[in-house]
Parts: structure tokens; C-alpha cells; sequence
């Protein structure tokens, strides 16, 4: 199992808990829930896209697509964190 694999997993993963409070919140979890949705479904363009689709049959080939890419990805990265951290202090304020 590759990398690429486990990222997709772990995107669907953080996909169906999004669903999941999405469900279950009220309007303040809107902004950030929808913010993490957004970047969530940027990744999984970037990844399947970009990364799987771009890699052909070389090692060489997919180290090319990554290098195009890791700018992005890094920075989608940084979002999520932030977005994390976002529905973080949300869910925080609604349990209070």
C-alpha cells in the first residue's frame, strides 16, 4: 500500500466525520465545517488528479508530478490545520 493510498483513505475517512458533525451541529460548525469540506475535496482533486493520473508507469514520472505539486499540497496541508484547529475551538464552544 502506497502513500497515495493511505492519504486517499484517511481523506475519506475525514470526509464522513465532516458528514457526520454536519448532521449533528447547529449553525456556528457552518463556516468551518464547510471551509474543511472545501479543502478536503481540493486534496482529493489534487491526489487523483494531478498525482495518480500524471505518475504513468516511472518513478521518475510521479517524483515529476509531486515536485509540480508539493507547493499546493503543502499549502492545502497548512489549511487544514488551520481549519482543524478551527472546528477544534467550534466544537469546544458547543459542548461548553
Amino acid at each position: 500500500m502506497n502513500l497515495l493510498t493511505v492519504s486517499q483513505e484517511q481523506i475519506s475517512i475525514f470526509r464522513n466525520i465532516l458528514q457526520a458533525l454536519d448532521a449533528t451541529t447547529d449553525s456556528s460548525m457552518q463556516d468551518p465545517l464547510s471551509r474543511a469540506e472545501g479543502i478536503i475535496n481540493e486534496l482529493q482533486y489534487v491526489i487523483t488528479v494531478k498525482l495518480i493520473r500524471q505518475g504513468g508507469d516511472s518513478d521518475l514520472t510521479r517524483r515529476g508530478a509531486w515536485l509540480r505539486n508539493k507547493a499546493k499540497i503543502a499549502s492545502l496541508r497548512d489549511d487544514l490545520k488551520e481549519t482543524r484547529e478551527a472546528l477544534g475551538l467550534a466544537l469546544s464552544l458547543n459542548w461548553l
